[in-house]
């Protein structure tokens, strides 16, 4: 049983070391010099701060739920 258990950890390791530099990484690498930024960390400097107008989004407050 000891042995199966470390045998498994080795392999669960590696198994998933392979899947992150095989499938992950490069896909991180292709979304990264195709310029995605899901998270728009990126100023603008144009703006002056970091602040996005609310302008477009209604908020109905007689309707919360």
């Amino acid at each position: 049983m000891a042995l199966g258990h470390g045998l498994g950890w080795v392999n669960s390791h590696i198994i998933l070391g392979l899947v992150f530099l095989l499938l992950i990484q490069p896909m991180a690498l292709l979304k990264r010099l195709s310029g995605f930024d899901p998270l728009r960390r990126r100023f603008e400097t144009t703006e002056a701060s970091y602040r996005e107008s609310n302008k477009t989004n209604k908020v109905d407050l007689t309707r919360i739920f």
